[in-house]
């Protein structure tokens, strides 16, 4: 991958809470959708679409038993394709958005990692549409409102069949397309639902489990869910939240984790730290059924890319320095902001950072989210 910003290959982009891809070296957001503002049909990014679209024809119908030229086909489509989205060609950036959905391109990442790719070219075709097409010369632009509407079914269809890394942030993926299609359009043909975990006392649970993941594992995130989906997530998984905080206490060296509750409708006030059982129980006889609730937590320890122990550790102390006093209003205006469940890695705090300063980082993250 080559950033379209500063040139340079990219061996593993940033991967941002939004759905979308960052640079490492020079931190550019966008980096996988087109970066143009006001998609065209031009004489030259045409030509490059039409000899895509008729080499993968070609190969959708090809002689079996000729596997080498079958692969070449499909792999110069894909290129010739990729060179007129990247010129703004609106159904090349569609139809590249498909052949990352259906593992026909990058075939060395993993399946959550293209379904990522999909999702970032299916939504710059749906928040492009607006601006409409620009043209040049006889050549001919696609009807925008059609393109965009088969852009929302595309993505949505990708959603119910993504691995559930993919859809646990489906919220997030889902965010740019208009009111009316999302209602209109997220059921199949039979009328099933987009394959997506409802439970909200799942989706919380199988964050706090990812924080066992050796190989990428969330930092800090804010999760909304009702009293009685609090109350339900402890009565199923309570034990095993709560081993996991002994084993990890927060003066531990191990993993640490800081999970609490906020009532997003008091103006001024603290997390409520569930760190043992007995605090937990408390906590749980205090709430009603129908609160409003906010969980929040840090991360520690785990699967880290960009952090060393040092570095968590400061990252620690800037995140606990927020949840006290004066400062804890950035934390609640965090909350306020993500207004869906907001989950950060380090990616999306190293996208921030300038020189050595953790905390400007950890402010700048937290004061995009929502904007």
């Amino acid at each position: 991958m080559q950033c379209n910003k500063c040139s340079k290959t990219i061996k593993r982009p940033l991967e941002l809470y939004d759905g979308e891809f960052g640079c490492p070296h020079c931190k550019g957001k966008g980096i996988v959708g087109v970066l143009v503002k006001k998609p065209c049909v031009t004489k030259a990014n045409a030509e490059e679409f039409r000899l895509s679209e008729i080499m993968f024809y070609q190969w959708l119908t090809r002689n079996a038993a000729y596997k080498a030229k079958g692969d070449r086909l499909l792999k110069e489509a894909v290129e010739f394709c990729k060179s007129a989205a990247c010129k703004g060609h609106p159904e090349a950036i569609l139809r590249l958005g498909y052949y990352y959905d259906k593992d026909f391109a990058d075939n060395n990442k993993t399946e959550g990692e293209r379904c990522k790719i999909a999702a970032a070219y299916y939504n710059t075709v749906i928040e492009t549409v607006v601006a409409g097409y620009e043209t040049e010369g006889d050549e001919q632009a696609p009807d925008a409102e059609a393109l965009m509407k088969k852009a929302v079914k595309l993505l949505l269809n990708m959603l119910r069949n993504a691995p559930e890394e993919i859809k646990k942030n489906y919220d997030i993926y889902v965010k740019k397309v208009p009111i009316k299609l999302l209602e209109a359009y997220k059921s199949d043909e039979s009328g099933v639902s987009v394959g997506i975990i409802n439970d909200k006392t799942e989706q919380m649970y199988n964050v706090i489990a990812e924080t066992q993941n050796k190989l990428r594992a969330p930092l800090t995130g804010v999760m909304y869910c009702s009293g009685a989906e609090l109350k339900r997530l402890f009565e199923i998984h309570g034990q095993e939240i709560i081993d996991l905080l002994q084993r990890y206490g927060k003066y531990s060296k191990g993993l640490s984790l800081i999970f609490g509750t906020c009532d997003q409708r008091e103006e001024y006030g603290s997390l409520q730290a569930l760190s043992n059982a007995k605090l937990i129980k408390e906590v749980l006889n205090s709430v009603k059924d129908a609160d409003r609730l906010s969980v929040y937590f840090f991360n520690n320890r785990g699967g880290h890319r960009f952090f060393n122990a040092r570095a968590m550790s400061t990252l620690q102390r800037e995140f606990e320095k927020r949840l006290e006093g004066q400062m804890f209003s950035r934390v609640r205006a965090f909350m306020k902001n993500a207004r869906v469940n907001v989950i950060l890695y380090d990616d999306d705090i190293f996208i921030n950072k300038k020189h050595f300063n953790l905390g400007k980082a950890l402010d700048e993250t937290l004061s995009t989210i929502g904007k």
